[in-house]
């Protein structure tokens, strides 16, 4: 596949797509959050009401510690979602991905629609509807389960700026010191509480919900033609549960027919997961950074550039077959500095961070909340100040690395790309003016800088410039 196919591929779906709606995810997926309780997906978290949870008929949770993912298919919102979309109609709590599209985002949907128009073929839209009941019910041996998105619980070593304790056990201390004695995570309340030795740990084990799962147990019954696991936590590296299900991939022989999909922050690479990831078909890797350097680590504290960089050196040499990219959390600490990740990614010249794939540069993810943390805060005359930097990337720099290593059809490619990577963080920029949570956006920075020993102003010097009359 050329790469001019392989990166159009999902913006050719969706705009041949007669069903502007439809999404394989309710028919052919299953996802937990960090605490175990089963959901639509990952962008339904967005959906306040309902965060995407499953509940059966009489409001009982579906949790990956009570039941396995077969008894978890028909939940109430996954029959409703599913009526939804056979309609030609965006569920709810399928909003996130209607509005990415419409800034002319990659939405999981897309995605989604791009792994069943290459892998799942024998799955098509017409089958899925014919074998849907009138009320959304499915059977589960009519459609067997293709992918998996994992959150093996909270466990991870950083506390970023943007998370909270039900992403991040690296979090508890701070938020219980400056914030609250308890945090909530998929319609609950968990209570932190602080040991004899000073520690802060959650009162509540439900965070470690592999450790008693019936979902890792029955894996390979419930989902005998998993083609796509995604695993994710906190960080992965750190939780022991999900070697022991990757162990159980090459165990069963199941490892050589399956992609592996993670997201990890690339502080910690363990030879024990080098060792056992080599076995499976493919592994797409998205490490999580918000800037290049002193920009990165003062956004995900504690990490330390160096290591990210050693670390991601050492995976380019390890044996097995990897597609490696950024995923930036674009927010207002960072959105100035988005340049700057790109010339670094370009120089730094990776081997396995392909230039055929759909990503060429990084995955963005807006922040949408807090709202306070927003890149949409920024004041106007900022935003201009992002806006021109972006210009003068594209037209300087970037412009006469392409002239001078690329041929011209190759040029072509990476400035339609970086086009869109910057447009479409430009558009959702200057989309809303969110500049009334400005003041808080300060407070939280301060008590985050105090309690850490940091410096805004030493640590993002060009973006405080720009602030410091605001404040």
């Amino acid at each position: 596949m050329s790469s001019k196919n392989k990166v159009d591929e999902p913006f050719e779906i969706w705009s041949k797509s007669e069903n502007k709606s439809w999404c394989p995810i309710p028919w052919l997926s299953c996802s937990t959050t960090t605490n175990g309780h089963y959901r639509l997906c990952v962008q339904a978290n967005t959906h306040r009401e309902s965060r995407g949870l499953f509940y059966d008929d009489k409001g009982t949770p579906l949790k990956a510690s009570t039941h396995r993912m077969s008894e978890a298919r028909n939940s109430e919102l996954a029959k409703e979602v599913r009526k939804s979309m056979l309609k030609g109609e965006f569920h709810p709590v399928c909003m996130r991905c209607k509005d990415e599209e419409s800034a002319k985002l990659i939405s999981r949907r897309i995605l989604a629609r791009f792994n069943h128009e290459n892998y799942y073929k024998h799955t098509s839209f017409e089958e899925l509807k014919k074998h849907t009941q009138p009320d959304g019910t499915i059977e589960h041996e009519k459609f067997p389960l293709k992918e998996l998105d994992l959150r093996m619980g909270n466990r991870c070593n950083l506390k970023c700026r943007s998370c909270y304790p039900g992403e991040s056990s690296g979090w508890y201390s701070e938020w219980y010191d400056t914030k609250s004695k308890k945090f909530h995570s998929s319609h609950q309340d968990i209570q932190l509480k602080k040991t004899d030795q000073g520690s802060v740990v959650s009162e509540d084990s439900t965070m470690d919900w592999a450790v008693k799962s019936k979902l890792l147990p029955h894996l390979f019954d419930d989902a005998p033609e998993m083609y796509l696991t995604a695993i994710v936590g906190g960080e992965p590296f750190l939780i022991q549960e999900h070697f022991k299900a990757l162990e159980e991939f090459v165990k069963n022989e199941k490892a050589a027919d399956v992609i592996i999909d993670y997201n990890t922050n690339m502080t910690f690479l363990p030879q024990k997961a080098l060792d056992t990831l080599k076995n499976f078909k493919e592994i797409k890797l998205g490490y999580s950074i918000d800037g290049v350097g002193k920009v990165n680590d003062y956004i995900r504290y504690p990490s330390k550039w160096e290591t990210i960089e050693k670390n991601l050196r050492k995976l380019d040499e390890a044996p097995g077959n990897y597609d490696v990219w950024p995923t930036v959390t674009v927010m207002a600490y960072n959105v100035l500095y988005i340049p700057e990740i790109v010339k670094w990614q370009i120089e730094s010249k990776f081997k396995t961070q392909n230039r055929s794939s759909m990503v060429m540069f990084l995955i963005q993810h807006p922040l949408r909340n807090p709202p306070e943390m927003s890149a949409q805060i920024l004041p106007t005359k900022v935003k201009e100040v992002v806006v021109k930097k972006y210009k003068e990337f594209q037209s300087g720099w970037f412009e006469d690395y392409i002239t001078k290593n690329l041929e011209v059809d190759e040029q072509q490619i990476w400035q339609k790309r970086l086009e869109y990577l910057f447009s479409t963080i430009l558009n959702r920029l200057q989309a809303k003016d969110l500049s009334e949570h400005l003041p808080e956006f300060f407070k939280r920075t301060q008590i985050m800088d105090e309690y850490r020993e940091e410096s805004f102003s030493e640590s993002l010097p060009e973006l405080y410039s720009l602030l410091k009359k605001y404040m």
